[in-house]
Parts: C-alpha cells; sequence; structure tokens
C-alpha cells in the first residue's frame, strides 16, 4: 500500500489486429532523491558564494570575464552585471605585472596571494591579493582561471602607517642617542 515516484510511458501498439495500450512503470525514487539532494547542494553553494566577502572569479584564457561573485559591488565601484563578459586583463593596472602575473599561473598552474595593482572603474588603483588556479581539460590544455581577489588596501595602509611610525621612533631614538652623547 506505499506509494513511490514513478515515471510512466505508454504507447499504443497494434497486436493481432487489435490497437492496444502497452505501459511501463519505473521507480524513480533514486532519482528523485538525488535531485533533491541536488537541489540543496545548489543552494548551499549559491548562499556561500553571494555572501563571499572575497571575489570569486572564473575567466577564459582569453580574459574574458565569465562568472564573478557579487562582492565585486563591495570591494570596487564594478557591478557584477557589467563586468561580467568584459576583460580581466584590462583591469591591471599595469599590463607588465598582469604579464608577469599570468606568466607565473601559466608557469606553476597557481599562484597563491599575489600582490598587484588593479584598476577600478574610475581608473583609480586598489591593492589587491589574487590567489588563482589554472584549469585544464582531461588533455591538459588551459582552457580558464578561477581565483579569489581580495582587496588589501587596508592592511598596506596600515602597514605604511607602522612603517612611519617605525621611522619616526627610530630618528627619535638617533636623535636622543645624539644628545645623550
Amino acid at each position: 500500500g506505499s506509494t513511490f515516484p514513478c515515471e510512466i510511458q505508454g504507447r499504443g501498439i497494434t497486436y493481432q489486429g487489435r490497437t492496444i495500450r502497452v505501459t511501463a512503470l519505473q521507480d524513480i525514487t533514486k532519482r528523485k532523491r538525488a535531485e533533491k539532494e541536488l537541489l540543496k547542494s545548489e543552494e548551499r553553494y549559491r548562499r556561500i558564494f553571494e555572501n563571499l566577502q572575497d571575489v570569486y572569479y572564473e575567466a577564459g584564457m582569453d580574459g574574458t570575464i565569465l562568472e564573478v561573485s557579487p562582492s565585486v559591488d563591495k570591494v570596487s565601484l564594478f557591478k557584477r552585471k557589467e563586468i561580467i563578459g568584459t576583460s580581466l586583463y584590462d583591469i591591471y593596472a599595469d599590463p607588465k605585472e598582469r604579464d608577469e602575473f599570468i606568466k607565473e599561473i601559466l608557469d606553476k598552474g597557481r599562484v597563491n596571494d599575489y600582490e598587484i595593482l588593479l584598476k577600478d572603474k574610475d581608473g583609480s588603483q586598489r591593492p589587491f591579493s589574487i590567489t588563482t588556479v589554472l584549469m585544464k581539460d582531461n588533455h591538459g590544455t588551459p582552457i580558464k582561471l578561477i581565483g579569489s581577489m581580495r582587496n588589501i588596501s587596508e592592511r598596506k595602509q596600515a602597514e605604511e602607517e607602522l612603517r612611519k611610525a617605525h621611522d619616526e621612533l627610530e630618528a627619535r631614538v638617533k636623535e636622543r642617542t645624539t644628545e645623550l652623547a
């Protein structure tokens, strides 16, 4: 008396001069369970993707941005919808640094915490730390870049302030040492 999801396929055929209906039922419980799990998994990853602090991106080997997380709206003036389809290569502040970065990815297959200046929509430059993996097909041919970018402007500013404070302290120590001598 239990119920289960099934797929029904039927068709009419001629049998001994009469048209009869042949019907097949297939238990699709496992398929429905797998579909439900897939939907739950997709929802979980969608929530993660939409709430990332860093910017997740995927780009083709020609630099075309294929995907970018909504967090791009928080760390730059670019909007997600307008940046997808543009060239990732155009946002590097220095083409020479960009070429060195791309060469390192191609040589090593990945880079971690690579610091580089990127241009924002208004032309201003911001320091980012980028981690990128080179994805290849089954034949070893590079097909796309997948990675994350973190705006490190605040960290760089704090490092600069710390360096200035250190330099001032060193100068004061030197000055006091001279006075005492």
